[in-house]
């Protein structure tokens, strides 16, 4: 957040990022970490200071998550490993969704199995019942 002056509004920022959830915090740095060379170069083409409020305003992100006990490496391999585990979870679930019409085939044919392993014991129950058998 800029004041009008184009400074950082460091209390109007300090309560966003209060708000925000880690992995936002975690956007939002790497957003401000792609934006710095940009804006470093209108910068110096410009006279304006851009960039320092992109950096002030990283600092206020990076307060905030050592405040929470985290830093933005801890918390952005957190991101990383909880889209990679929902990757997987997708995975599993395609898998499933594939295997299933299969598993449902199979399913018909044991029936169908035991359907008929009943019948050959209720004959053979018959056929045992025949004197000499």
């Amino acid at each position: 957040m800029k004041t009008e002056t184009g400074s950082l509004d460091w209390n109007g920022t300090k309560e966003v990022a209060r708000k925000m959830s880690d992995s936002q915090l975690v956007g939002a740095l790497a957003d401000i970490r792609e934006t710095l060379p940009v804006a470093d170069a209108n910068d110096r083409e410009e006279g304006t200071d851009t960039g320092g409020v992109y950096r002030d305003e990283a600092s206020v992100y990076h307060a905030e998550l050592k405040r929470r006990g985290t830093t933005f490496e801890a918390a952005e391999a957190a991101e990383l490993e909880a889209e990679a585990a929902e990757e997987r979870w997708a995975e599993d679930c395609s898998e499933a969704g594939r295997l299933l019409p299969r598993a449902a085939e199979l399913r018909a044919k044991i029936d169908c199995l035991e359907e008929e392993l009943e019948e050959a014991r209720l004959e053979l129950g018959r056929l045992c019942n025949v004197p000499g058998c």
